[in-house]
Order: C-alpha cells, then structure tokens, then sequence
C-alpha cells in the first residue's frame, strides 16, 4: 500500500487495513472496504468507528463474536509543502455489531461492521464500591483511568497485537487539575458511570467547572472546557466559492488579512450547516441568563436562596466569542435542591467527617456556562486532515459574496470566527490510499465576532 504521491488537498496514505477474526486468521481488508468513518465525541469516553464492507469472501459466516479485531493506518499532510513527512495515525478496535447486512449478489454481501476501542471492552464488566479521597477529582479520575481503562491489560493487549501491526500503540492524554480536597464512596457504579459523576462533582480555580472525559485520537483525556477555549487556534478554514479565478487567488495570496496568508485549498470549507443558531427563547427558559437556587438544609432546617445574573457574572467566563444575544431581565428560572453546606463547621454535625460539595455553589454557574458555550453549532466539511481533534480549537471565516464578487475585507460576523471542536468524522471513502478523504467537524461557540 505505498504511496503514489499526493494528488489534491485531503489525499491520503493508507498503511494498513487489517482484520484479525476470532480463529487469529489475518485478512488484508482493505479492498473490501466502501466507506470507513472514525469517531471522535467530546462527550464520549471511546473514539467509535464503522466500515461499510463490500464482502465477497463471507468473512462473518460464524457471526460476530466480539473478539474480531479492526486495526487502520493512514496519514495525510495538510498543504501543498509539508515537510517532513507525518506519523501514520494508527487505531485498533473491536467489533461489536454488523448491521445492515444485504444480499448484493450471489457471491457479494455488504453490511456495517461497528467497532469501538478496545478500553471499552474492558470496562463493560467492572463495577466500582470503593471510597476515593481525600484526594483532588483529577486524581480519582487518573486513578480510575489507569487501573480499569488504559491499564496493563490494556498495554499488554496493544503490545501483543504489535505482533501482526508492527507497532504498538500508544495511548497519552491530558489530565487537568481540579481544585479542592473530596472524599466520596462509588456505590456500585460501573466505570463510565463514575467518571461521569466525579466529572459532574469537580470544581475548578476559577470555579466555573466544565469537565468531560472523553478519548481523541492520543489517548483518553479529563479536560476543563475552560482550559481547551484558551488554546491558540489550530488552524484557519475558509468558505469561498468553489471556482475561483486567478485574479481572486492572487488577492488572496497577497491579501493584508493574517487570516489569509498562505492560503491553499486545503484548508477551505467544502460544505457547511448551522445545526443550532442563538435561541434566546430557549436560553431564557434553561435558565442561562437568570436564576434562582433554594438549597434547603434539612438537618438544619435552614433555606439559602441564591440568585445567578448572567449580565454581573458573565465577565468572569472564558469566551470563544465575546457577544452574546439577549438578557438577564426578567424573572429568574427557580431550581430547589438539598444542601449540607457549613456542616464540617457546626459542632453537632462536624461528627459526620464531611467535605463539603462545591456543586452547591458552582452548579448554576456551570449550567449557564455550558448554555452559553453550546449557543451556537455548526456542522462543516473539510478536506481530510488527520491533525484535527477533539478539544481543538478552529476558525471558520465565512466571507461575503455578492453575485460573482467576493469581498476578502468582509466577513459574515454571525457565522465568522472561533469554535471549539466537539466532534469530528474521519470519512475515508474506502481504505486504500488515494481514495477520496474529508473530515466532517462539528463546533461550537457562544457569541458573535466582533471588529
């Protein structure tokens, strides 16, 4: 499968593509494959993938055990003089479901093989019942993390299968920290699960907590949704018109705009959709501008009652974009929940060894925070750049056009500027190098660019 040499923006090197069946028999699949798409979620704690197959060997007579193994190298190189050549992006996943499944002809099926990474697997039959803390959350999740996810079994099986892949992968995400001493009791709870729930428990520095775990295509990671919105820019894209002449590239290749400089195709939007624009209807009745919390002490038999504004508080938020539509005026969204806020400082209930939770104050904020950051969404396509992550952070510049002129000193201030990526979509239209690659990105943002 070696490289002819790259042909247009989004080309790509397929290394291998491998299947591994239950019997240990090792298939070269790559000239079965239709369609391959890989997975990337924020908010999902696996990268997923799934491989149209156009099947004349009848590869899944016995069915789908669970034990078949998936495994993908490729590498693009994003603009026209990329030098030196980049590492292979390397997966390995299980199969856990072939859908789909047709009759093409007498000696040709295609069907859906559904894959997940491996860590999943290991997880699915572990339960948690144990006390974690005094501790930060960043060190419960580390810990959790390396003994029932990416654990020596993992990095036992990775090298293992290096056997037949010739490498070993690899897998190194970041871990923020958190702020404060917890000590909580898992009851029962299976992996993911806990996760989840220490994630929803965290507090940060500036305490507007915002953290996910999730897995992007280094490794697993349990980030600050603050912390990824100040990372710089990792690369700039463009919608223009499809055609362009060499006058307009010209403009554009000389053009005053930093945003422009060294423009190529490769970094041009080929597609895009708003998948959710700024509903201020919507916003208002989540609570996102105005709010109201009644924690009710019932040991106590004490009632706090807190008021969020998001016009008085909103300046201490981390913004992609700095304008937001629409206002606090009104009356607040009203929320009641229970509270033990103080009880490590009464003597009657100090017997109780409690740490207090930082959600009793950080929760409306958080949930106006992460309203604000999910404001607006958009959907686009660009060409195939296997650097693109989840967790980065993209400009999109949508420029004006009026009939056959288009403005480069004028952008659509609505759609134009920063969005943190939450999804993205490797879409290879096969498995063999050459073939067509895009990748579908989904990204958010708040408010609108300003001058």
């Amino acid at each position: 499968m070696a490289s002819d040499g790259y042909r247009h923006a989004g080309d790509v090197e397929v290394e291998s593509v491998t299947l591994i069946l239950s019997n240990q028999q090792v298939i070269d699949i790559s000239e079965l494959v239709a369609e391959t798409n890989i997975y990337q979620d924020l908010f999902n704690h696996y990268i997923e993938a799934d491989f149209v197959m156009n099947d004349s060997f009848n590869l899944f007579a016995q069915g789908c055990s669970g034990t078949e193994i998936v495994e993908i190298s490729f590498r693009n190189k994003v603009g026209p003089e990329a030098s030196p050549q980049p590492e292979f992006i390397r997966h390995i996943f299980f199969v856990y479901e072939i859908t789909d499944k047709q009759r093409l002809s007498e000696f040709k099926e295609a069907y859906i093989m559904n894959c997940i990474s491996f860590e999943r697997y290991q997880t699915i039959p572990e339960k948690i019942s144990r006390s974690y803390g005094p501790s930060s959350i960043k060190d419960m999740v580390q810990k959790i993390n390396s003994e029932f996810i990416y654990n020596d079994s993992a990095k036992d099986f990775y090298r293992e299968i290096s056997k037949i892949t010739n490498y070993t992968k690899t897998k190194e995400g970041i871990f923020d920290e958190t702020s404060g001493q917890f000590q909580y009791v898992i009851p029962n709870l299976t992996v993911d699960d806990a996760i989840d729930f220490l994630s929803s428990e965290s507090d940060s520095s500036d305490h507007i907590p915002f953290y996910t775990f999730y897995e992007d295509a280094n490794g697993f990671n349990f980030r600050n949704i603050s912390n990824l919105i100040s990372q710089p820019i990792a690369a700039t894209y463009h919608h223009l018109p499809t055609k362009i002449d060499a006058a307009a590239r010209d403009e554009i290749n000389n053009s005053q705009n930093d945003s422009l400089q060294n423009f190529d195709d490769t970094f041009k939007i080929i597609s895009y959709n708003v998948v959710k624009q700024n509903n201020i209807l919507q916003n208002t009745n989540y609570g996102m501008y105005k709010s109201k919390s009644v924690d009710i002490d019932l040991h106590r038999r004490k009632t706090t009652v807190s008021t969020f504004d998001y016009d008085k508080y909103s300046d201490k938020f981390k913004f992609i974009q700095n304008k937001i539509l629409g206002s606090s005026d009104g009356s607040p969204v009203l929320s009641l929940r229970t509270s033990r806020k103080g009880h490590e400082s009464d003597k009657l209930l100090s017997v109780e060894n409690h740490l207090p939770k930082r959600t009793d104050q950080t929760k409306p904020i958080t949930d106006s925070y992460k309203r604000s950051v999910f404001n607006v969404v958009m959907e686009v396509v660009v060409p195939g750049s296997d650097t693109i992550i989840v967790g980065q952070m993209i400009e999109l510049m949508f420029y004006r056009t009026i009939g056959d002129e288009v403005s480069l000193n004028e952008y659509d201030k609505y759609l134009s500027g920063k969005y943190l990526i939450t999804k993205v979509r490797q879409k290879l239209t096969g498995a063999k190098t050459g073939v067509d690659y895009v990748t579908v990105i989904e990204c958010t943002r708040d408010g609108i660019k300003e001058d």
